[in-house]
């Protein structure tokens, strides 16, 4: 670093050492920010830059020429900041927080492989339980359908629909006896009388068998 603050040249014999004149603090002052050092990155660490105090008691101990030596010297301004206590302060600060930004990621890596394998568990367990909602859906829309299929309303229709295959069933078998060439004897007559006789019966059962179906239905509607 450049020659420091405190070591700059002595004023001659006819310098007023003990006078500072308003203007010089001022100007001084106005430079001592702690953003413009570059060796203290604040802003990225910090909540809020650090207000730039209303005064600096060191400088009332310095004299005229050593004021205008640092306002001529950037360098050795900046040393002379870093000799400050809150820029101390602050510097400290900082490395602390580096310190605590490497511990954080030393944990970090040492947890890597723990992660790595969490994480691949976790991929596991989400393709096992794809499969699994995979089959519940299946089995949901086959409960779906199954109870659909006995449902009243379609049970009726089925009803129905097997009570017209028996009612034409019987009138197949009646149309046959008509057409069929001769005299059916006594046995011959009495198996198309049980054939015919049963195809009506299933008929009017199937058919009472829908009615009360949808009689039940109607009442639980109504309930």
């Amino acid at each position: 670093s450049s020659t420091p603050a405190v070591s700059a040249p002595s004023p001659g014999p006819g310098a007023q050492a003990s006078i500072v004149p308003a203007s010089v603090v001022a100007v001084v002052a106005t430079e001592v920010t702690p953003v413009s050092v570059a060796e203290v990155p604040l802003r990225p660490l910090l909540a809020e830059t650090p207000k730039v105090p209303q005064r600096f008691p060191k400088l009332d101990e310095l004299s005229v020429t050593e004021l205008q030596y640092l306002q001529a010297n950037s360098l050795a301004m900046d040393d002379w900041i870093l000799e400050l206590d809150q820029v101390k302060s602050l510097a400290a600060r900082v490395r602390e927080v580096r310190e605590e930004t490497k511990s954080l990621a030393d944990v970090i890596l040492k947890q890597e492989p723990e992660i790595q394998q969490a994480s691949q568990r976790q991929h596991i367990a989400l393709e096992a339980l794809a499969g699994q909602r995979q089959t519940v859906e299946a089995l949901a829309s086959e409960r779906t359908e199954l109870l659909q299929k006995r449902s009243p309303a379609r049970l009726a229709a089925t009803l129905a629909a097997r009570a017209h295959d028996s009612d034409a069933d019987a009138e197949h078998i009646l149309s046959e006896a008509l057409s069929a060439e001769g005299t059916m004897d006594a046995s011959m007559l009495a198996q198309f009388r049980q054939r015919f006789i049963q195809k009506k019966m299933e008929k009017h059962t199937r058919l009472g068998i829908k009615a009360s179906l949808e009689q039940g239905a109607s009442r639980s509607l109504q309930t």
